[in-house]
């Protein structure tokens, strides 16, 4: 759009052609007054009105054409080859572009496919949270176990200390 806004120009390769259908036009026209001013110059003289008349539209119709000529392949910034040749790169940088968002797309799209086949393995069932109180290891029971077995286990060595006492007398 800045292209087309710069330049005031909507399609350079329309334009060119349009152009170039303007030069046929008018190089055929160009060929029929030719036909015509040596038709004339056959039974008048040069300097009749009829064939001076014919000479300035011929002179009129090859600088119309140099004028056409020089717009489609002209020197300058603005002339229409010039134009073709930016409009081109740019059309080629916008379908590269246009590749390139296309190609992203579907990268992005493959990884969000990927993600979402690892997201089926990984689903949480509830969210963690602090018990509000320790059920494991449970202190009384350990103790009250301790106290037993350490007490049961001084019997036993308090009575093999006084077996033995009692064997020694």
């Amino acid at each position: 759009m800045e292209f087309q806004n710069r330049y005031q120009i909507f399609s350079p390769e329309q334009q060119g052609q349009s152009l170039t259908a303007i030069m046929d036009i008018l190089e055929g026209e160009l060929s029929q007054e030719k036909a015509k001013l040596k038709q004339l110059l056959g039974f008048q003289k040069s300097n009749s009105p009829q064939v001076i008349a014919s000479k300035e539209r011929i002179r009129a119709l090859t600088e119309q054409i140099i004028d056409e000529k020089r717009r489609l392949i002209g020197e300058g910034d603005e002339e229409l080859n010039d134009l073709m040749v930016k409009f081109t790169n740019l059309q080629l940088d916008l379908e590269f572009t246009k590749d390139a968002y296309a190609s992203a797309l579907v990268a992005l799209e493959q990884s969000r496919a990927e993600a979402s086949k690892k997201m089926k393995h990984l689903v949480v069932i509830s969210k963690p949270s602090l018990a509000d109180e320790a059920k494991y290891p449970e202190r009384v029971y350990i103790l009250v176990t301790a106290l037993i077995v350490l007490v049961m286990l001084f019997g036993i060595v308090r009575m093999t200390i006084t077996t033995i006492r009692e064997h020694q007398d």
